[in-house]
Formats: C-alpha cells, sequence, structure tokens
C-alpha cells in the first residue's frame, strides 16, 4: 500500500483507513488555525452538488487547485497550504489535483449528500482522500461493489480510495462545524 517510494494508491474499489495519520503537534496545528482563526477565507456554496433538489450548504477553501478549471495551472492556492506538506508528504503524492477545506455547518438530522465521485480525471484514474479535522457524528458513506461502508469522522484520520468509488457526505447534528481535507491526487 504505501510504500518508501510510492504513493498510498488504493486498490481498485478499495479503501483504506489510517487514524492518527499525522504526528499530534502537527495536527493540532492544523485544528488551530481551521477552526480558531477567524481570517481563513471560507468560500460558500449553496448546493453540494447540481443534482441536489434541496439546499444543503457548505463552505469551502480552496488550498491547490485552480478556482475555475482544475486543468489549468493547478498550484498553491492558499497561504495555509503549506500546513498541508506533512500531510501530502506522509501519502506520498505522485502529483496533486486539487486539495480543498470543506466546512459543513450542523443541520438538525442526519442528511446525507447524493453518492457521488470526484470527477477530476475523465477515466477517473486518481485518487482520493479524505482527511477529519474533527470527531463528530457526521462522516463519509462509501459504496463499495453495491454495500455501503460509513466511515466515520474521527480527528486525524484518513480515508483514502480510487476516485471512482462512489460517496456521499454525512452532515453532523452533535458539532457546530465539521471540517474535512478533500485531496484528489495520483
Amino acid at each position: 500500500m504505501a510504500g518508501a517510494n510510492g504513493p498510498m494508491i488504493p486498490e481498485k474499489n478499495m479503501h483504506k483507513i489510517f487514524d492518527n495519520f499525522l504526528e499530534q503537534d502537527v495536527f493540532q496545528n492544523i485544528q488551530d488555525i481551521f477552526f480558531g482563526n477567524p481570517g481563513v477565507p471560507w468560500y460558500y456554496e449553496e448546493k453540494l452538488h447540481a443534482q441536489d433538489t434541496e439546499i444543503n450548504s457548505y463552505f469551502y477553501h480552496i488550498l491547490y487547485g485552480n478556482v475555475t478549471d482544475w486543468r489549468c495551472n493547478p498550484r498553491p492556492n492558499s497561504e495555509y497550504f503549506d500546513l498541508f506538506l506533512p500531510l501530502l508528504h506522509k501519502m506520498n503524492c505522485k502529483s496533486i489535483i486539487n486539495v480543498r477545506a470543506n466546512l459543513y455547518v450542523k443541520k438538525n438530522s442526519l442528511y446525507k449528500s447524493l453518492y457521488h465521485c470526484d470527477a477530476f480525471t475523465d477515466d477517473l484514474s486518481h485518487n482520493t482522500a479524505i482527511f477529519y479535522l474533527n470527531t463528530c457524528d457526521g462522516g463519509t458513506t462509501l459504496l463499495i461493489d453495491e454495500q455501503e461502508m460509513v466511515v466515520r469522522s474521527v480527528a486525524n484520520r484518513l480515508c483514502t480510495f480510487p476516485a471512482s468509488v462512489k460517496h456521499k457526505i454525512g452532515f453532523q447534528t452533535d458539532t457546530d462545524q465539521r471540517i474535512i481535507i478533500n485531496i484528489n491526487y495520483f
């Protein structure tokens, strides 16, 4: 899976979960900035997906990638990008496509989005990773071989899977904010 020289590449239709992925001091620094810094710019998105029939808004902050078209000159896009270099280094990414922070606000019920794939390549040949910044009752549901696999939102947890694996977002009801880092890479 994670070789000394190779990237963390999930096997076809396989997911991997790594708890306590980053050193505690590195992780705590990321948490302190994203949960305690009013200066982090967040951008509003009304719907999770164009196909959503309900308004289930969230906020995002692009750390790496082009805002309008990921194929055009992807680059660091945030002063906070360097905070995630230890994460990306430990993942042994060969090439980064997009890194973004998503902030979900508390809901009255455990709403889940529609299934989707992070379609950053036409053939979905890349990988997706979700790094959880806090623990709450929200999470991510993966659809693997027509079976739902729920990955709970646990602080300092990394979940990797092929981009072709459909997944959906589970909003939280027990914390005001849920922040994840969404990474698409080779």
